[in-house]
């Protein structure tokens, strides 16, 4: 089953072909898995010559397989939302059942279903086997007169069985007979990390995160957001919004002055070429002057390399995670509370203007799903605006019609 579901692993997950070591490494892992989970039905069925007794065994190792198997079936469809196998988060499910099967239900219906289908086939094949055991007999015991030699002779096998599978069982669990027992980052010793997650598997991963689980602190969602609040809040300084937990606020004298906004996102800086960031040229003159009377941030580190990943963080704190964009992914279009929402909630008329054509990087779409009320786009300029032809309307001329709708709005009063 362990090797099965790795090898999907292989075709689903690599993009080049596992080397013969990390098979080998595979197996370790394997091996220690299946001596962990299986290591107290196989102690009762080895110990016992009764036949009731061993299909009790069969039947708590059938129980043991098939909750492997549910295990590895989620940690094959974590692995694509989060690129690593599952650790913790077994016992995150558990504290938050019903809400994770719920989103399972509706957002990943093929995994319960799945489960069913696996669960049917495997406890009638299961079954079958377990109807097969009867209580071995020595052919000692057949022999007149022998029947005190062969109980005798069969007790002695039985324990040296007993020994032997303890012995095994334990170099297995552990890895080996090196020095200090096996663990995850041993995969990745002497190889990459995609190789490194096949060879390891969510079975070992899951419960070797469970049972070290002092190192991984799991308390209640109301308990951490108290513990955080408390490292990062200053004095004077209030939490408005549970929705937006680590949102805080300086406690005002007063009513706030509600200002206007304007944020401005630029394409294809860099650093190197900034006269506030030490460039000498003097190619930036106007924002080098706005450095010198604003908050300006020398330590900053990018969420992507490319301007589709620029626009969920910049407009609503939604990093790209693991490699994977957020717009384009099946959950673009999740509920969420972007920088629109939270304006038009303080009484803000919203805008959104890039210069490019409806539709371009799904940069529309997801404005007004982050509560932006107006959208400008390419199509909002008349037909013979400048443009350079490929991306769109020239900086220019959209910042000039930007400016125009700011003093439209302002003429209504309006925030914007």
């Amino acid at each position: 089953m362990l090797v099965l579901a790795s090898c999907f692993f292989h075709i689903a997950y690599l993009n080049s072909a596992a080397p013969p070591v990390a098979w080998l490494i595979l197996l370790r892992y394997v091996a220690a898995t299946t001596a962990a989970a299986l290591a107290l039905p196989g102690l009762l069925y080895l110990a016992t010559s009764r036949s009731a007794l061993r299909k009790v065994a069969l039947w708590i190792a059938g129980f043991i397989t098939y909750y492997c198997l549910t295990v590895l079936i989620g940690d094959l469809a974590y692995y694509r939302q989060a690129g690593k196998h599952s650790t913790i988060e077994l016992m995150l499910f558990y504290q938050n059942f019903v809400d994770v099967s719920l989103m399972a239900i509706r957002d990943y219906a093929h995994i319960p279903v799945l489960y069913v289908a696996t669960g049917v086939g495997f406890f009638w094949l299961w079954r079958k086997l377990v109807r097969r055991e009867v209580a071995p007999v020595s052919p000692l015991t057949l022999r007149p007169g022998s029947a005190q030699v062969g109980g005798a002779f069969g007790v002695l096998r039985r324990v040296s069985g007993v020994v032997i599978f303890i012995v095994l069982n334990i170099i297995a669990f552990r890895g080996g007979v090196q020095g200090r027992p096996l663990r995850p980052a041993d995969a990745f010793v002497h190889l990459n990390q995609a190789h490194g997650d096949f060879a390891l598997n969510g079975v070992y991963t899951s419960f070797y995160a469970v049972f070290h689980r002092s190192g991984f602190p799991v308390v209640a969602d109301a308990e951490s957001i108290r513990v955080v609040q408390n490292l990062i809040g200053s004095k004077g300084e209030v939490f408005p919004s549970p929705e937006m937990p680590f949102y805080r606020l300086t406690r005002p004298a007063g009513e706030p002055k509600k200002k206007n906004i304007v944020f401005i996102i630029l394409e294809s800086w860099s650093a190197k070429r900034v006269g506030a960031y030490g460039d000498k040229t003097g190619a930036t003159p106007f924002f080098d002057s706005l450095a010198q009377k604003s908050w300006f941030f020398t330590n900053a580190y990018a969420t992507g390399r490319r301007s589709i990943a620029s626009l969920p963080s910049a407009v609503s704190s939604i990093p790209t995670l693991y490699g994977s964009l957020y717009i384009t992914s099946p959950h673009e279009q999740n509920f969420q509370r972007g920088m629109g929402a939270i304006l038009r909630e303080q009484g803000y008329t919203t805008m959104f203007t890039y210069a490019a054509k409806a539709g371009s990087m799904g940069f529309n779409a997801f404005a007004r799903l982050a509560g932006f009320d107006k959208i400008l786009t390419r199509e909002s300029f008349p037909a013979d605006a400048a443009h350079d032809g490929v991306w769109g309307i020239y900086d220019h001329v959209t910042f000039a019609r930007t400016i125009e709708e700011i003093d439209a709005a302002r003429k209504n009063c309006e925030h914007i």
